[in-house]
């Protein structure tokens, strides 16, 4: 009996030093996310694509506007009225696919950016960690702001407050900070070759 107590001292005790050993960090993705400077490049860079299709789409109604008007300026009886009626459904239907096609590749293109930035995310959260010496890191959320409470259903409310990975860290361990520095200097060093 006193082999086995000596026993699970021992095991509790090496234990117990090899957690105290044990270096946690914790780190807002969701911060270095929003923050990051390839981040709000990608941002911008997808918005002028996205407003540039919606000038493309402007132009294409205008020509569309333009041919029903010209086909309502005659009489369904006239012979030019029946090839204008064509030619509106044809661009009709093109300008659907057309549209359907760049939201298509839009969605892609924005996919494919989101998955490459999280992998970036995930690799700088990784080299800081073992720079740093870090045995674990935790991914902090950031709290609910007053706007997204009100969206909340009651049922669900609760859950969402209490959601949180972490409750309470030092800023000592917070590597947020470091994560997005070394993101934002790995993209200034390639941002000559993404551009």
């Amino acid at each position: 009996m006193r082999r086995l107590m000596i026993a699970w001292v021992v095991v509790l005790f090496t234990s117990c030093l090899s957690y105290a050993q044990t270096k946690v960090a914790v780190v807002n993705p969701g911060k270095i996310l929003q923050e990051m400077k390839e981040t709000k490049y990608s941002n911008e860079a997808f918005r002028a694509e996205q407003q540039a299709v919606q000038n493309q789409l402007k132009e294409r109604q205008n020509k569309l506007a333009e041919l029903e008007n010209q086909k309502n300026q005659l009489k369904p009886d006239a012979p030019q009225w029946a090839e204008l009626n064509k030619q509106v459904v044809q661009l009709r239907t093109e300008n659907e696919i057309w549209l359907k096609e760049k939201d298509q590749e839009l969605t892609l293109k924005f996919r494919s950016q989101a998955k490459s930035i999280s992998g970036k995310i995930r690799s700088a959260i990784e080299e800081v960690a073992k720079t740093k010496g870090y045995d674990l890191v935790i991914s902090e959320q950031s709290e609910l702001q007053e706007a997204d409470l009100e969206r909340i259903p009651l049922q669900q409310l609760m859950p969402a407050l209490l959601a949180r990975n972490v409750f309470y860290s030092s800023d000592s361990i917070d590597i947020t900070q470091d994560v997005l520095a070394k993101l934002d200097a790995n993209y200034a060093a390639g941002a000559g070759e993404s551009k």
